[in-house]
């Protein structure tokens, strides 16, 4: 019985090993911030200059389904990559499959909350093995963290600068 708690625990840890992540409380309705982010298409407006480039549009703009093909860059890092919305779950997430080998999953997820909505944008990724596992922690990551937080800064923006129904 004792084993189980500690289990859960490694496993918790684990689970978070390389993740990538950044939170923040919009002063938005979940609804407002959930189809924003169902937009794939407007998402190159969200990230900051430096985060992606070579942005194209798939046929599909928004919902599931939709993707485009850019080009990440976190420290060091680049990984070119196809962005599809695999799942959403109105209006509470939202997930953005990166298929591949090389591939990773990002998640939207928009939590009510007292002054608005509690907004968290996830990269699920296991962190890489030595040699590269130190450059990813100081490098890589720390500068990836940024991205993320910048793109919830722009999301807000994107928001409040929409005409309100």
């Amino acid at each position: 019985m004792l084993l189980a708690p500690l289990l859960l625990t490694a496993v918790a840890a684990f689970a978070e090993d390389g993740d990538v992540i950044a939170r923040r409380r919009i002063p938005s309705s979940p609804e407002a911030l959930y189809a924003a982010a169902l937009d794939l298409g407007a998402h190159p407006t969200y990230w900051p200059a430096g985060c992606v480039s070579d942005w194209e549009p798939g046929s599909v703009r928004s919902g599931p389904g939709a993707s485009a093909r850019l080009v990440y860059h976190a420290g060091p890092w680049r990984r070119r990559l196809v962005a599809t919305i695999a799942k959403a779950e109105a209006p509470r997430r939202i997930e953005v499959d990166h298929p591949g080998r090389k591939g990773f999953v990002t998640t939207w997820s928009f939590t009510p909350a007292d002054t608005g909505t509690d907004v968290e944008l996830r990269t699920w990724i296991l962190a890489p093995p030595k040699p590269f596992r130190k450059a990813y922690f100081s490098k890589v990551r720390p500068a990836w963290e940024a991205c993320h937080a910048g793109a919830l800064q722009g999301l807000e923006q994107a928001v409040r600068a929409a005409p309100q129904p």
